[in-house]
């Protein structure tokens, strides 16, 4: 990404890294005293303290990353006040809340019961300042750029025209000869050890024209000039994450370790095996927003604390700078199964939440790569289309919308 990015990141401490995973989130504090008022008056009703479910339901002007946080509160009461909490088909007592707010603030309403037997509590609080909105929408984008029948890694534009394709088996390059897209070269991937199953790979271009293709366990520099040459070696070398900063990808599996370094200093730090992260620079500071293996993903502030989890995101994420809004955007695929059709949504961060900056944009089937771009204005985007069977890799960015 551009310089101001790197210079955002250099000013975060690398210890950081080590203390995430073990950080509560600031913002969950602000509903302590609701929820622990509300866990009494629960408790004062409810006629068990086991097989209690509780559920949450909002139609308050609450984000559902905030809704959240709140039910983690209630539920995080009613355990310290020796509540056995169950799933709805197998509890004896349901506890059904709803968030709401009028003109005086928010209303926190529960319901404790079954059947046809219920007693209401509530409880009532002021409401936050006015979350401050996007200042303005955007519309994502999407440039094809190829399209095949086998599976794609990675996509990169070699900067003299070409087009790089990693494959599972092979990279391929591309140029334009009578108006299309013509094989110019192909090169094996040699490696000693079978490929994990959930393959993932990057291509980076060098700044002397070359280029190097990260696998795991494996890296393979090659050059483009006078053709296509490969040389690939086993090696535990971290790949490129994001400007001046590198990190350790499995050699087995299809995620970050977690071991993270700065590209110029010996010192590394451990955010936890990890599949994905975005830099999000914010003023001299700057947020990392990061996609766990233990699920969902959270945004980490300056100080190492983790500040808000972002449910519903999926595994790929990936910053681009832009000239809407704040400039600065993170894709976001949506949780699923890989069977069903994926769509991409862009946010930013606006009072430490993550703010929809635009409508989803939609894709024909499962995103199965996403990497940010080397001038960190646009991502490459791979999807398997579902009706077609092919794999298809396209250019996202972002354009002002009205």
């Amino acid at each position: 990404m551009p310089s101001r990015s790197q210079r955002g990141f250099l000013l975060l401490p690398l210890a950081i890294f080590v203390a995430l995973a073990l950080t509560t989130p600031a913002a969950a504090q602000e509903w302590d005293a609701p929820a622990r008022e509300l866990a009494e008056k629960i408790i004062a009703r409810a006629q068990s303290r086991t097989g209690l479910s509780l559920t949450v339901k909002n139609i308050s002007s609450l984000p559902q990353s905030r809704v959240a946080e709140v039910q983690r509160a209630l539920e995080s009461e009613l355990r310290r006040r020796g509540v056995s909490l169950v799933a709805p088909e197998q509890a004896m007592e349901q506890v059904r809340v709803t968030l709401s707010e009028n003109t005086s603030g928010y209303l926190w309403v529960a319901e404790i019961g079954h059947d046809g037997s219920w007693e209401v509590v509530m409880v009532q609080m002021p409401l936050l300042a006015p979350a401050e909105r996007a200042p303005a929408a955007l519309v994502l984008r999407r440039t094809p750029l190829w399209s095949q029948p086998e599976p794609m890694l990675d996509v990169v534009s070699t900067g003299d025209g070409g087009l790089l394709v990693l494959g599972r088996d092979s990279v391929s390059l591309y140029r334009v000869q009578e108006r299309k897209w013509q094989l110019a070269g192909a090169a094996p991937l040699t490696h000693s050890r079978p490929w994990p199953r959930d393959l993932r790979g990057r291509l980076v271009i060098q700044a002397d024209g070359s280029f190097r293709a990260y696998l795991p366990g494996q890296q393979c520099p090659g050059t483009m000039q006078p053709q296509l040459n490969l040389a690939c070696r086993e090696s535990d070398d971290p790949w490129p994450l994001a400007p001046e900063v590198n990190a350790f990808f499995s050699s087995r599996r299809n995620f970050f370790t977690g071991a993270v370094k700065l590209a110029r200093s010996s010192e590394a730090g451990d955010l936890g095996p990890f599949y994905s992260a975005a830099m999000f620079p914010q003023g001299e500071r700057g947020f990392w927003i990061v996609a766990f293996t233990s699920g969902g993903a959270k945004l980490i502030n300056a100080q190492g604390q983790v500040v808000t989890a972002f449910h519903g995101w999926g595994s790929d994420l990936a910053g681009i700078a832009s000239d809407c809004g704040r400039g600065w955007q993170v894709l976001a695929t949506r949780s699923a199964d890989g069977t069903l059709p994926d769509s991409l949504s862009a946010y930013e961060i606006v009072n430490r939440d993550a703010v929809e900056a635009g409508s989803p944009l939609e894709f024909a089937g499962p995103i199965t790569a996403m990497w940010s771009a080397a001038d960190g204005r646009s991502a490459t985007v791979v999807s398997r289309n579902l009706r077609t069977g092919n794999y298809e890799a396209f250019s996202v960015s972002a354009v002002c919308g009205s």
